[in-house]
């Protein structure tokens, strides 16, 4: 899969954190809720002011700035995330938010990917060859003046499916499946799109809730919700698959 990039906004930045007050607090995060981005979890003890910190610097190297400033702090908060996919998840959705950019597929795979590689700890230079490599995504829906709404944001405010058995929101999820949804349109021949081929795809993606019944559940909500925006249409195949040791009901995808 084509991996994408992120940046952030110094300005912003520097808002969020003269909001702060004086005192250096250092909050265990995971009781409350960071934005609308979920929740860490219980037991995560990570400085807000330096959590906020490290989502800039992720804003300003997606944005160009090859020469970001490693601290420790920005470091540990990295080397958090790549061990711990719920930091990973609540990271990447506050970068998208205080980029102002839409929490859509690319970019939440842009952002993931880009922190995976700087928690590597790269070299200026191989900053500068991975930016040539990955440019940002969103270059050109920034420059408009109205961007449009995204069709992930749209399906979260518009889609009337319940939300029984669901682990996180459907903010926080539904972006991700667009991503494989996308790559199974155009990878597939039509015969070869359905749920068995779309859960092979994002078995590959590293996401923090990869159980089957996470599986089952965002899938089939994030499909009805496209179904009843008329963007795809289910149809039962009378077959069953397999995801890990758990069997589910195979239906074809059929795009329009």
């Amino acid at each position: 899969m084509q991996k994408l990039k992120p940046l952030l906004l110094v300005l912003l930045t520097y808002s969020l954190l003269s909001c702060e007050t004086t005192k250096p607090a250092t909050p265990v995060i995971g009781a409350g809720k960071t934005s609308q981005c979920g929740e860490l979890p219980a037991g995560v003890t990570i400085d807000k002011r330096e959590f906020r910190l490290a989502g800039a610097k992720l804003g300003q190297f997606s944005l160009g700035e090859v020469g970001i400033n490693s601290t420790p702090e920005f470091t540990q908060i990295l080397s958090e995330a790549a061990k711990n996919k719920v930091v990973q998840s609540v990271l990447t959705c506050n970068a998208i938010e205080l980029a102002g950019v839409s929490h859509d597929a690319e970019m939440v795979v842009y952002y993931i990917e880009m922190q995976d590689f700087l928690s590597t700890g790269p070299s200026v230079d191989d900053r500068i060859k991975w930016k040539k490599a990955f440019p940002f995504p969103k270059a050109a829906q920034q420059e408009q003046s109205t961007p449009q709404e995204s069709l992930s944001d749209r399906l979260v405010r518009t889609c009337k499916q319940p939300l029984d058995g669901l682990n996180r929101q459907p903010q926080e999820f539904v972006p991700i499946w667009l991503g494989p949804l996308k790559q199974l349109h155009r990878e597939k021949f039509p015969a070869q799109r359905d749920l068995q081929s779309l859960y092979n795809i994002k078995g590959h993606l590293r996401d923090y809730y990869n159980t089957p019944e996470d599986f089952f559940r965002e899938s089939l909500y994030t499909l009805k919700c496209l179904e009843d925006a008329g963007e795809v249409k289910l149809e039962k195949l009378g077959t069953t698959g397999k995801r890990e040791d758990k069997a589910f009901e195979n239906q074809r995808i059929i795009f329009p």
